[in-house]
């Protein structure tokens, strides 16, 4: 697995494929790369493909800090070191991190695909609270708002993990989301951007999806019938065909 540096920290990331442009995936709350197992070996074939493991999660070691400005060093770092045009693929938490880093503007930046996620993420408050006092309690109660299918090694894998990374780093993640809002500054994202979603999402609605492609200027909306909140799990076959054509789109 390709690391880089940040300060004294190495960052994490599954990296493969050769192609431009790149595609960078983010995970969601208390995740990490793997939850991008589908589609990665669908799209190396085509394209450079990196999944990062932000701080704090998986292989990635956990630095103090702001979640949101931590996971944004993150994903600039490697943003930099792919040194191509990417698109940054966010899950909930990393979509927002998406978001928040095209309002940056970096360099190498060509497009977003939105996943599961909103352009506001408030979190409630007795999930939080669950979160600071029943951490195990807590996976279990998120487990069953993941999921709309029936898939138990993908849920089994998806609460090891949450356990896995651990109390401080998913607290620290829902409190990020809990924060975060860009609603009013959505129409200054003038790239290519596929919003996708679930159709069965609990945890970020049709319309939250909605009302990102409403205001942004090159937004496409994608709604995936029998799919919760882990769509790139649930409909993999679905959406790696819907980021193949939008990556596709980006490279011509």
């Amino acid at each position: 697995m390709p690391a880089v540096r940040l300060g004294n920290a190495s960052i994490y990331y599954a990296g493969s494929g050769h192609g431009r442009p790149a595609v960078l995936f983010l995970h969601g709350s208390g995740s990490d790369h793997a939850c991008w197992g589908k589609q990665r070996p669908y799209l190396t074939t085509s394209f450079t493909v990196a999944a990062l493991d932000l701080n704090g999660h998986g292989k990635s070691p956990w630095r103090a800090g702001q979640g949101l400005q931590t996971y944004c060093q993150d994903a600039l770092a490697v943003l930099a070191s792919l040194d191509r045009p990417t698109v940054v693929a966010g899950h909930s938490l990393g979509g927002a991190v998406a978001l928040e880093l095209a309002l940056q503007r970096p360099k190498h930046l060509a497009g977003l695909a939105l996943v599961g996620t909103g352009a506001r993420l408030r979190v409630l408050p007795a999930l939080l609270q669950l979160l600071e006092d029943d951490f195990e309690g807590a996976t279990d109660y998120l487990i069953g708002l993941l999921f709309q299918r029936s898939l138990p090694q993908e849920v089994e894998r998806t609460r090891q993990q949450l356990l896995h990374n651990g109390q401080r780093v998913t607290l620290r993640d829902f409190q990020t989301c809990d924060r975060f809002d860009v609603s009013e500054r959505l129409n200054a994202i003038d790239l290519p951007v596929c919003v996708c979603v679930g159709e069965q999402d609990q945890m970020t609605p049709v319309k939250y999806a909605q009302f990102m492609a409403d205001r942004l200027p090159q937004a496409t909306l994608h709604v995936v019938p029998d799919a919760g909140h882990m769509l790139m799990l649930e409909q993999a076959p679905s959406l790696n065909a819907i980021l193949h054509t939008f990556l596709e789109r980006i490279s011509l």
